[in-house]
C-alpha cells in the first residue's frame, strides 16, 4: 500500500480538472503595457473658450451687440489661455480659440469705429443734402449776379441729381436743405469794395488783383433746439482750386448775417464778405454743418 506524501497538492473538486482559458488573441494586455488603448482625455476649458470665442466674433461685428461682443472676447481670450498651458491636454482648440478672439478683437474694433464714423457724420452734417431749383428769377444788377432757374427745371422742382459739385454747381438761388438747414444764395456781388469801404472807413482795401464779394444769405434753421449761422459755412474756390474762407481777410460787413442763436423754424437773412481774386472764374463751396458734405454753387 502506497504512502501519500503529505507535503504534495492534491487537487481538490471539478475545477481542478477543468482546461485552462486560451489568452486572447495578441496576448493579455495590461492597462499600463505599450499596446493598451489610451483613454480619450478633453480639454473641457478650451471647449469652453472656443464657444465664447466664435460667440464674441460674431457679436462683436454686429450693430447693436458690440458690448456682448466686448464681454466675450476677454473671457475666451483668458479661458485659452489657461486651457494651452495645462499639462497632458490637448491643445488645438485652445489655439483656434486664440486664433479667433484676435482676429473677432481686430474686426469688432473696424465694425465699431465705421459705426460711430457714421453716427457722428450723421449727428454733425445734418443729413444728405437736396436741392431745389430757384422759386424766382435771381435779380441781376446791384446786389449780384442774378439768372433764371436752369433751363429743363421747372421752378421750385427738385434740381438735377448730379449737380453740386465743383464741375456741375447749381445755379445761384438755388435752395439746398439737410434736416439742421435750408440755404439760399440769393445773390453774389463780385464788386463790392466801395459797400466795403462805406461801411468801415477803418476796413482794409482789396489787395492788388483782388476784390471783395457780399454773398447774400437767407437761412433757416431746421434741427432740434437751437444752433447759429456759424454752423454753416461759406467759402469761395478759385478757378485753380485754392479755397478762400469767410475769415482769411475780415472787414465789417454790411448787413452781416451774424452769429444769433436761432431756434427751430426761425430764419436770418444776410451778407457774409469774401476776399477773392479778380475776374477770376470760381465757384462757392456750403457746408449745411461742421461735418456736411461741400456743396458748389454758381456765382451766375
Amino acid at each position: 500500500m502506497s504512502q501519500q506524501n503529505p507535503h504534495q497538492f492534491q487537487p481538490q473538486g471539478p475545477a481542478a480538472y477543468a482546461s485552462p482559458q486560451p489568452p486572447p488573441p495578441g496576448g493579455p494586455v495590461s492597462p499600463g503595457e505599450p499596446g493598451a488603448k489610451p483613454a480619450k482625455v478633453r480639454n473641457t476649458i478650451a471647449i469652453v473658450a472656443l464657444a465664447a470665442a466664435i460667440a464674441g466674433f460674431v457679436f462683436a461685428v454686429v450693430e447693436g451687440a458690440y458690448i456682448l461682443g466686448w464681454v466675450l472676447l476677454p473671457i475666451a481670450f483668458v479661458l485659452s489661455l489657461v486651457a494651452l498651458f495645462q499639462r497632458d491636454k490637448p491643445k488645438k482648440m485652445a489655439l483656434a480659440a486664440l486664433i479667433i478672439v484676435i482676429v473677432g478683437t481686430v474686426a469688432g474694433a473696424i465694425a465699431f469705429m465705421s459705426s460711430a464714423a457714421r453716427v457722428i457724420d450723421d449727428a454733425f452734417s445734418g443729413g444728405e443734402v437736396t436741392a431745389t431749383a430757384p422759386v424766382a428769377p435771381v435779380a441781376p444788377g446791384g446786389d449780384g449776379q442774378g439768372g433764371e432757374a436752369p433751363a429743363g427745371v421747372p421752378a421750385g422742382e427738385p434740381a438735377e441729381a448730379d449737380r453740386g459739385t465743383r464741375q456741375n454747381p447749381h445755379p445761384l438761388g438755388t435752395t439746398l436743405s439737410n434736416d439742421d438747414w435750408q440755404v439760399t444764395v440769393n445773390s453774389v456781388d463780385l464788386d463790392a469794395n466801395a459797400k466795403i469801404a462805406a461801411e468801415n472807413p477803418f476796413n482794409d482795401e482789396p489787395d492788388a488783383g483782388h476784390t471783395y464779394a457780399l454773398v447774400n444769405l437767407t437761412l433757416t434753421y431746421l434741427g432740434d433746439d437751437s444752433s447759429t449761422p456759424m454752423a454753416v459755412t461759406v467759402s469761395y474756390v478759385t478757378s485753380a482750386g485754392n479755397v478762400i474762407n469767410e475769415h482769411d481777410k475780415s472787414v465789417v460787413t454790411p448787413d452781416e448775417l451774424g452769429y444769433n442763436e436761432l431756434y427751430t423754424g426761425a430764419s436770418v437773412t444776410g451778407n457774409t464778405a469774401l476776399h477773392i481774386p479778380k475776374d477770376d472764374q470760381g465757384v462757392l463751396r456750403l457746408n449745411l454743418g461742421l461735418f456736411g458734405d461741400d456743396v458748389f454753387v454758381a456765382l451766375r
